[in-house]
């Protein structure tokens, strides 16, 4: 019998192989984007505001503060092929991406953590606050560094699904 090398058996176990989300190892397990076949699920609970959604997942989906979510919504109806008729399955819309900055045992808190990119400056015109402010005033101009602008999540509703996003860093 002749062994190669390059070629290194390795056994993997079971749980390993056969991942469940009722296993509160899994997730911690996991982290690190070893495995992507199987993620962390879980639907949007609740809206803060534009920039802030409550998942319906935390410590007791061993869920930390830092861990990325992608939200999506879901299209109520299936893509139809229209060569074969074939189903093509529901269409994901990215509505944005956030990272935990709260977490309890059934919940947690994503905030966006995506930022509109800048290029040059920013224009921005006032009108002087004087103390006669019956007089025409001349408005002033002036450029100010354009700075990260945060985007908040587009359109999400209470529903809207949620998925983990495995990284190396938290």
């Amino acid at each position: 019998m002749k062994i190669c090398a390059n070629i290194i058996p390795v056994i993997v176990p079971a749980a390993i192989s056969s991942p469940t989300f009722n296993n509160p190892s899994f997730l911690s397990t996991f982290h690190g984007g070893i495995n992507m076949s199987n993620q962390l699920k879980c639907k949007v609970a609740d809206i803060i505001d534009d920039y802030k959604l409550v998942l319906n997942v935390g410590t007791k989906h061993n869920v930390e503060k830092g861990f990325r979510f992608s939200v999506f919504s879901i299209s109520e109806s299936d893509i139809i092929d229209p060569d074969t008729n074939e189903s093509l399955g529901k269409l994901e819309t990215p509505l944005g991406t956030g990272k935990v900055i709260h977490v309890q045992e059934k919940i947690c808190i994503i905030e966006s953590d995506m930022y509109l990119k800048s290029t040059g400056k920013i224009t921005k015109t006032t009108k002087p606050i004087g103390l006669l402010p019956m007089y025409d005033q001349e408005m002033v101009t002036e450029e100010i560094p354009n700075e990260k602008i945060h985007k908040p999540f587009d359109v999400v509703k209470i529903g809207d699904s949620a998925i983990y996003l495995p990284s190396f860093t938290k």
